[in-house]
């Protein structure tokens, strides 16, 4: 009956971790999610990673180690008093074990510390050599620079586990001061008890019980320290991600009382005295002033560096403006509003480990035929209908950003379908064409032109390709 009534404790108790845990993952992913774009700009992903997972990882662990507190200082009590009702003095003596034990847990402190920061370093830090090294391998491999990245990445290894191996063997020097504080508490508990017994001060039969209870209240009381070193440890994990977790606790996927796409008549965007500048360097964009009436198709031109991308990365509301303001229709409009009703196509955009349907849609829930016909559409004017037919399951094919089934061509024009299903009212085009030959291109661009005017979007484009700028009548040409 006890091991059915501990099988079901046990059951009921992982449930409600597993709810908990679940619970906090996902809010905290909400949160990470929900910096602007310079946030994680300035971060490397291997950091964030670490970061993020040792936090996920320790959400049940804090959750199981309080009932590990709260039920062994319940024992711990119960056990301490049976004790002291026994015997008073013997009683003292295991209050003195349990206060030497503190001591060492509190001297314990900082090792624990330095420990376990510096492993959340040096993951962080073989996480980012390894991503970096996953996404860079077409250059080490066309250098032939595997033996040099070997070495590197032994030597960054070697920093992670040398630091893994002295945490462990320091784990192993305290535990040898609990077991040597209990050991030591055991003897004198002897040496003073069997003369309590032998002189009638006590009896045998609570010389055993004493000896029984002592051991339950000895085992709680270590599981307590170590308990509290653990909690100790997640709150060094806390303090690590607090900056990419705890934010604004009113989180909105969207922002409240925003127009929905193609909400209004007219869409004139303006952009007044715009400036912009990335951290300590000169501006890339200075006062920079334009109106784009609705439906409007533009393109913008210049040398590289001048902050064409920057430009559309804020029209879009990717970034704020360190300057300037943004107007709809002659009334000032938040990043939130443009995120919501404008789509960015960039050339950081990826595909996404999925179908060819949730890559397009960008994982609508809810896609009807009449979608599924307009995807099939997008594709066959952009000239991709033949290779997703060769594809396995058509639409329903699994593919990534690494692909090798896609052409950089036909994954451009993908990406492409993507942005034209949004159906958002401001389209904006970072190099669309850019792997493109210029016929196709020139091509790609008429078609994507005359869908956006079928359905009135405007439509903002950066290009450097002149058969895809001859095609425009309205032209922005940036200078440094």
């Amino acid at each position: 009956m006890s091991s059915l009534l501990a099988i079901f404790v046990r059951v009921y108790s992982e449930k409600l971790i597993k709810t908990e845990s679940l619970k906090k993952s996902a809010t905290g992913f909400l949160k990470l999610m929900s910096h602007p774009v310079q946030f994680y700009e300035r971060r490397t992903p291997g950091d964030i990673y670490s970061r993020y997972i040792s936090w996920v990882n320790s959400l049940s662990l804090k959750i199981s180690t309080d009932n590990i507190l709260r039920c062994d200082w319940f024992i711990s009590l119960i056990a301490f008093l049976l004790m002291y009702w026994i015997s008073p003095l013997l009683s003292l003596l295991s209050f003195a074990m349990v206060i030497i034990m503190g001591g060492i847990s509190i001297f314990s402190l900082y090792k624990d510390r330095h420990y376990t920061q510096q492993l959340q370093i040096k993951s962080a830090n073989l996480n980012d050599f390894l991503m970096e090294t996953l996404q860079g391998i077409k250059t080490i491999k066309s250098c032939r620079i595997e033996n040099r990245r070997s070495l590197m990445f032994g030597h960054v290894s070697n920093e992670f586990y040398s630091c893994y191996q002295k945490r462990n063997i320091w784990e192993e020097i305290k535990g040898g001061m609990y077991q040597l504080v209990t050991t030591i508490d055991f003897l004198i508990f002897m040496l003073l008890s069997l003369p309590l017994v032998s002189s009638g001060v006590i009896t045998l039969g609570e010389f055993f019980s004493y000896t029984f209870i002592k051991q339950i209240y000895s085992s709680s009381v270590t599981k307590i320290f170590y308990a509290i070193v653990e909690k100790f440890k997640f709150r060094i994990i806390d303090d690590r991600v607090s900056n990419l977790i705890c934010v604004n606790d009113d989180i909105r996927l969207s922002p409240a009382g925003a127009l929905k796409p193609n909400a209004f008549d007219s869409c004139n965007i303006t952009l007044e005295n715009i400036s912009y500048s990335y951290e300590n360097e000169k501006e890339v964009i200075s006062n920079f002033s334009y109106e784009f009436k609705t439906g409007s198709q533009t393109v913008i031109t210049g040398t590289s560096g001048v902050g064409k991308s920057t430009l559309l990365k804020i029209a879009s509301g990717i970034l704020e403006a360190k300057s300037g303001t943004i107007l709809l229709n002659g009334k000032i409009v938040n990043s939130d509003f443009l995120m919501l009703n404008s789509f960015l196509h960039s050339q950081d955009d990826i595909i996404f480990k999925s179908t060819m349907l949730d890559n397009i849609s960008l994982f609508d829930q809810i896609l009807e035929l009449e979608k599924i016909s307009e995807i099939e559409k997008l594709l066959h004017i952009l000239k991709i209908n033949d290779c997703v037919e060769r594809m396995p399951s058509g639409l329903n094919s699994l593919i990534s950003d690494n692909n090798v089934s896609l052409s950089l061509g036909q994954r451009q024009r993908l990406l492409i379908a993507r942005a034209l299903f949004s159906k958002k009212p401001i389209l904006l085009l970072d190099e669309p064409t850019a792997n493109l030959d210029d016929d196709t291109a020139e091509d790609i661009m008429k078609e994507i032109m005359q869908y956006c005017a079928e359905h009135k979007m405007t439509l903002l484009v950066v290009s450097h390709s002149e058969k895809v700028i001859s095609l425009f009548e309205n032209k922005i040409c940036m200078n440094l």
